[in-house]
């Protein structure tokens, strides 16, 4: 009995260590353009098989949002805006009993901000959650990328 036991622990182990290894969302910077004062960013998601995404703009009561965000505790940036580029689906979620915008396979957003000063680098930060087409099953997103504009 002892030996079932561990036995049926490990397997247990072992399948939540790979679960928890596979990247279900793979983030890629596709483009850093300046315009005057400006930048544009593209950001590109690669989803996972059988998995999906949120979209930033789902009923209240649903499901948290994907939030897209640059890291501004100095204050640099003067304006930001991200444009989903992708269209998303709707689908209809039982778990909130709302409807929500989700990704699958992929998604692309553009990422449009002004800094204050002449700024390197900036942290563009991704949070959200992807969950399973096959059992609803979902993990959550955090993602830091750091950008460099020189």
């Amino acid at each position: 009995m002892n030996r079932k036991f561990v036995l049926i622990i490990l397997f247990l182990l072992i399948s939540f260590f790979v679960f928890s290894q596979e990247k279900l969302v793979d983030w890629k910077i596709t483009k850093i353009k300046n315009i005057g004062d400006s930048c544009e960013i593209n950001l590109s998601a690669a989803i996972a098989k059988d998995w999906y995404i949120f979209g930033m703009n789902n009923e209240d009561g649903g499901p948290l949002p994907l939030l897209i965000y640059i890291e501004d505790e100095e204050n640099k940036i003067k304006f930001f805006k991200v444009y989903e580029i992708s269209k998303s689906y709707v689908k209809y979620d039982e778990i909130f009993n709302v409807n929500v915008e989700i990704f699958l396979e992929k998604a692309e957003f553009k990422v449009v901000f002004q800094p204050k000063n002449n700024i390197e680098t900036l942290m563009l930060i991704i949070d959200g959650q992807a969950c399973s087409s096959k059992d609803g099953a979902c993990r959550a997103l955090y993602e830091e990328i750091e950008i460099k504009l020189k």
